[in-house]
């Protein structure tokens, strides 16, 4: 790495800064969960933990908790009696995957403690959740792609699936005949499901039904309703709030903020028939932006183009909630492009500037909060929820645009 990159070290260092100026800002004002819980005791680890409860009982019609059909059956038969030492155990086995991946990919070593400094990887260890080995394991799953050890690569790739289906957008960024000449790994992985949902549930066909189930409970309480306000990045938060507080009860930020917390029965009635008839408005665009991203990879002959798009469409569109967890994905998109930015085809003007904003987005911005309007009442929304999916959009615009034009210089120059 040569000096030219000196500028992504100020910037990372400057973002680190500030991540931990948050910190301890908001320790300071004694901020708790949900707000900012991991700097108390409050939600501490709660992801992995509720695990063991949840693998127990899922799936069922009355909850709202989703896990991957490998997950529930993992925690459905593991002990809980030394489940500390198991999230030791799966914190350490995760970073250690990052670290991996970062040496494989001869990152500097000032950038890989910045990288474990980071927002995105401290609030994904103080919660304890998922997102942050099924992360690990797709970032070593690039970084083998890039050293060009294809099959290994899917391998890894699916493995992340098989924790965070989440994660599944990135198979884009593999060729179709590559894909369809490894029928071996894919059934293995069809394989491991299916048995992970027989031993969960051996009526396949009512554990479906449960699912969905799960996933309409998880709909009403996070996505129509207002539990996944507070670390969420993806446009539907942007798009939720612009709709109720400003088309439908025509409200400013700082109307929001002054506004009764308790809602009338027919204020409710009416929210939530409004949120549920946007929400499909909403879904209509993710499927239209997710197809557009699809094509645009298959059709650019850049691995690089493909993961700054697809690493974009997954948060802003993929789920219409995209916690904080995700943001990891922009901290490898960081790294790669600090790592192998000639590869982007961008200018040094685009690459800063995409670099500028990457930042702006891992730093914790949740010291400002106002009040949204959900089925039942008013929740709090972050600044992190409101700032980030518009730097997301724009980056994945951009990313659009720069995909579509080098792919018209390409085709002119092979004419």
């Amino acid at each position: 790495m040569n000096d030219r990159f000196k500028p992504d070290l100020t910037l990372f260092i400057i973002t680190i800064f500030f991540t931990f100026y948050f910190l301890f800002y908001l320790g300071n004002f004694r901020v708790g969960y949900p707000i900012f819980g991991f700097l108390t005791q409050l939600g501490k680890f709660d992801d992995f933990f509720n695990n063991y409860h949840f693998g127990k009982i899922l799936p069922s019609y009355d909850e709202s908790y989703v896990l991957s059909p490998f997950l529930i059956a993992f925690f459905k038969f593991i002990p809980s009696k030394l489940k500390m030492l198991q999230f030791i155990l799966f914190t350490f086995f995760s970073l250690f995957l990052f670290f991996k991946a970062l040496k494989f990919y001869k990152m500097k070593k000032i950038y890989i403690l910045l990288f474990f400094l980071s927002y995105p990887i401290l609030f994904s260890v103080s919660r304890g959740n998922a997102e942050l080995l099924s992360s690990a394991i797709l970032f070593y799953s690039l970084v083998l792609y890039i050293n060009s050890d294809i099959t290994k690569s899917y391998k890894y790739f699916l493995i992340s699936c098989l924790i965070k289906p989440t994660t599944i957008l990135f198979i884009f960024i593999f060729k179709p005949n590559m894909i369809f000449s490894n029928m071996r790994i894919n059934f293995i992985f069809i394989f491991i499901n299916l048995i992970s949902i027989i031993l969960i549930e051996f009526n396949i066909v009512l554990y479906i039904d449960k699912y969905f189930a799960m996933l309409s409970n998880y709909k009403d309480a996070y996505v129509v309703g207002g539990g996944g306000t507070l670390f969420n990045n993806s446009f539907y938060g942007l798009f939720k709030w612009y709709t109720i507080n400003v088309e439908f009860f025509n409200m400013t930020i700082h109307d929001a903020m002054g506004t009764s917390k308790v809602l009338s029965s027919e204020v409710v009635n009416s929210t939530i028939e409004y949120i549920s008839l946007k929400l499909k408005t909403y879904s209509s665009w993710s499927i239209y932006v997710i197809g557009f991203s699809s094509i645009l990879c298959l059709m650019s002959k850049n691995f690089y183009h493909k993961i700054l798009i697809i690493s974009l469409t997954s948060i802003l569109f993929f789920s219409p909630i995209a916690s904080d967890y995700r943001l990891i994905y922009m901290l490898i998109l960081i790294m790669i492009i600090i790592k192998d930015s000639h590869n982007f085809e961008m200018t040094n003007f685009e690459k800063y500037s995409y670099l500028l904003l990457l930042f702006i987005i891992i730093i914790p911005k949740h010291f400002i909060s106002f009040w949204i309007l959900s089925p039942s009442e008013f929740v709090p929304m972050t600044l992190n929820s409101l700032i980030n999916p518009i730097l997301l959009s724009l980056l994945l615009f951009l990313a659009f645009l720069r995909t579509i034009k080098n792919m018209i210089v390409l085709k002119k120059f092979n004419n």
